[in-house]
């Protein structure tokens, strides 16, 4: 055969394997690796303030498979973008129960977080992204405070999945939305706390 023919034959085979990865063909992804139904809960001034914070965002169309409890403690505030935030950084809360279940092929799946077993409320809507290891979580819940008054906010998740746990955890809740200003004119969208697990790892339970 010319080596021309050879070539080409190469180069066919090669585009053939590419295309045939499902996961890249079926979920389309931003500049900064995030799928459109990311950016539906998440738009920019959040995804900004959250990197501000020092959120780490893991962006991809290949996350691991998180399904799963995870335990996060000890809890350590590592950063915070409240104004006049009066909790002093390096205080310990309470750990956090993760559990993430029925992940799909098409990145979503459904989150709680709790301070005990499945006993977290589940989000109203969760999707992950990521690549090899690592991964984020992004988890919306919608509120009505006692007023009526409706406000949301958004839980982040981010880490390395190992067989043991999640190694580098870190999570924030950050304020989502707030039309009524509930919390007062202080709060932007995007606002929250980080924390990172003291221990290096969320345990898997």
């Amino acid at each position: 055969m010319p080596y021309s023919l050879i070539s080409l034959a190469i180069v066919a085979v090669f585009f053939l394997l590419v295309s045939c990865d499902p996961v890249t063909d079926r979920v389309a992804l931003d500049g900064d690796g995030l799928t459109p139904e990311v950016r539906q809960i998440v738009p920019s001034e959040v995804l900004d303030r959250l990197v501000e914070v020092g959120m780490p965002i893991h962006g991809g169309a290949n996350p691991p498979d998180v399904t799963g409890t995870f335990f996060l403690s000890p809890l350590i505030l590592t950063s915070s973008s409240l104004l006049g935030d009066t909790l002093p950084l390096g205080t310990v809360i309470d750990g956090r129960y993760f559990d993430f279940k029925e992940q799909s092929d098409d990145l979503a799946l459904s989150a709680s977080f709790g301070t005990v077993p499945s006993g977290g409320r589940r989000a109203d809507r969760s999707f992950i992204v990521g690549r090899g290891c690592r991964f984020t979580v992004f988890s919306e819940y919608l509120n009505v405070n006692a007023a009526g008054h409706p406000w949301s906010n958004l839980t982040v998740v981010s880490g390395c999945l190992t067989e043991s746990g999640i190694e580098d955890a870190v999570f924030t809740n950050v304020l989502l939305e707030d039309r009524d200003q509930i919390f007062g004119e202080g709060w932007l969208p995007g606002q929250g706390r980080l924390f990172s697990d003291g221990d290096g790892v969320a345990e898997r339970q």
